[in-house]
Formats: C-alpha cells, structure tokens, sequence
C-alpha cells in the first residue's frame, strides 16, 4: 500500500495513481479511502503489522503517526496538482474534505503533531481554493486604448526571420502549457466529450500556422518574391527548432513539404 508506513518509493506510485485514478475509480471513492487510512480504520492485506495487532501503545502510535503522514503527503500532492480538475469542479468532494479536516481537528485535538499535519493541508486548501475560485477572483480590465492596426507599410516578407520565430514560439508555448497531464491518457484528444480540448486546440494551432505558410507562399505576385518568402520560411522554421519550438517548426516544415508547395519547382530552384 501507498500510505502503509513500511512502504518505500511512494511519491511516484502516489503521483501516478492521482493522474490515473479516474480511469478506474471515482475521486470521492479515493478520498474515502484515504480518510479510511488517516484514522486506522482499514487493514492492509498480507501485512504482518497492522494497528490492531500492534500491542505496545508507544509503537502502534507512531505506526499511525507515519500512515497519517503518507496520506497528508498524498492528498496535498492531489490538492496541489488537480484542483481544478476534481476538487473545484466538484462541490460534493469539497465538502467531504472540509468534513474530513473538522474530524481530524475533533478527534486528534490533543495530538500536536497531527494538528500541525492538519494545519499544513488546510493551508494548500486554501491556496488553492482562492486561486481557483473565480467567485473571488477580481477581474481587472484594461482601459479601452483603441483597435491596435498593422503599420500601413508593414511587409512579412521585410521581418527578421527570428523575431517572426519568437512570436510564434510564443504563440505556440501559450496553447502548450494549457495542456494538463490528464489530458494526455487513453487518446482522449480523439473522444467528443471535451476532455482534451488544450490539446485539440494545439492541433488546431498546428494546423492553422501550416495553412498560412502555405497562403503566405502562394499569394505572392511573382516568382521571386514567392522564392524569398519560402527562403524566409525555411530560417522561420530553422530558429524555431533552436529555440526548441518543435511544434511550430514541424508545422512550417509539414508546409513546405505539402503538395501545392512542394510541386513549385521553379520556385524551388531559386533558392
């Protein structure tokens, strides 16, 4: 078991099993659990010391005591990384954990050790309650400056090609870390029940900056300037690999390897 006090490695089981769970039980049924092993009312199969069989007070204490930090340690773990994925989208499980915080403080209230364990998770409790609780947050508005246009002489082609590589490695990290790790198991980006939209909307993102390499090329007037845009292209594409932009750079090379690009071959042999 993950919180039985002999057990040894159990931050990354107790990681995995937070980013799994859901695909197997439900969370209130883990907290459950969990609440189970905080107050020793469950026993572990094939365990040689459990807390009933413990004679010594001193000894089965600390047993307990060590159980109980391993269940704090994971449930802040839980608190920390998936709030808003199953603590603040789900009232019910909110609850049960404020239940769970008042008998710890009821039933171990001459336990110092445990009210300092307690005082620590209601801290991350309430960190994360505030940070993610939009009925709190103060929504500040930025003052009406008016529409913000292209320069009116403003040419693609005329731009450095690494400033253009910046801008869109910032675009393309902005939709990246939106992508939450759970977002990532069983394939999720392919089932309609929008479990997996940040990454739906990186493919999106994808897709979008190949078409407009492949715009950008074809609209050019003339031979020329179409054989200096796919030059700007190709640098685009080769300092975005740098700056390890691997999706942008992929995307600019699925571009200029596609076929209405790739059968320009006049255009090609200029370069």
């Amino acid at each position: 078991s993950i919180t039985h006090e002999s057990s040894r490695d159990e931050k990354q089981t107790a990681d995995v099993l937070l980013l799994c769970h859901s695909v197997f039980a439900e969370s209130s049924h883990l907290l459950e659990l969990l609440v189970e092993r905080f107050h020793g009312k469950t026993t572990i199969h094939g365990s040689t010391n459990n807390l009933n069989d413990i004679k010594d007070d001193k000894l089965r204490k600390n047993s307990h005591w060590n159980t109980q930090v391993k269940v704090g340690s994971m449930l802040s773990s839980w608190m920390k990384t998936f709030w808003e994925q199953d603590f603040g989208s789900n009232d019910q499980l909110m609850e049960d954990l404020d239940a769970f915080f008042e008998s710890i403080e009821t039933e171990f209230k001459d336990d110092k050790r445990v009210q300092v364990l307690l005082k620590k998770m209601r801290g991350i409790y309430d960190m994360q309650y505030n940070k993610y609780n939009t009925d709190k947050r103060t929504v500040k508005h930025k003052p009406n400056i008016g529409a913000q246009f292209k320069p009116s002489k403003f040419s693609i082609t005329e731009q450095k090609a690494v400033k253009l590589a910046e801008q869109w490695t910032l675009m393309h990290f902005k939709a990246f870390k939106n992508i939450t790790k759970r977002e990532c198991l069983g394939q999720s980006w392919k089932k309609k029940d929008g479990s997996a939209q940040n990454i739906l909307d990186m493919i999106k993102l994808f897709n979008q900056t190949a078409k407009w390499v492949q715009i950008l090329i074809l609209t050019q007037p003339n031979l020329n300037k179409r054989a200096k845009v796919m030059k700007l292209c190709i640098s685009i594409a080769t300092y975005m690999k740098n700056f390890r932009n691997f999706s942008g750079s992929c995307a600019f090379h699925s571009a200029l390897t596609s076929t209405p690009i790739h059968r320009l071959k006049i255009a090609w042999s200029k370069l």
